[in-house]
């Protein structure tokens, strides 16, 4: 007969909330990302809602909500030190300019 030995497995992974903190500042970098991606304009003028507003509002539901929280945290620190806010134009006339100008001198 052979004797059962119980081994504790000590987990090596940090969590934040139950999460793991790979999963927390992937999330937060991509809510800080995607505040340049503008999705539709206010409705009085003046700006554009970013696509962060939803995912911001989403990650508590996927990452729990200590988790969740500090993911959009991240995310806002990090749309804060963007310089660019979201323009819909850049998406594509950013790609279709030619990167010189021709001189009309001759």
């Amino acid at each position: 007969m052979e004797e059962k030995t119980t081994e504790k497995v000590r987990r090596t992974t940090s969590r934040i909330g139950g999460v793991s903190i790979a999963w927390v500042t992937l999330f937060g970098a991509l809510c800080g990302v995607t505040g340049l991606v503008p999705i539709f304009p206010y409705v009085g003028g003046g700006g554009y809602v970013p696509l962060t507003t939803p995912l911001c509002a989403i990650a508590p539901l996927l990452l729990g909500p200590v988790g969740g929280i500090v993911a959009a945290a991240i995310g806002g620190i990090i749309g804060m030190l963007s310089p660019r806010r979201p323009i819909p134009s850049r998406l594509w006339t950013s790609s279709s300019t030619p990167s010189f100008r021709p001189s009309s001198s001759p």
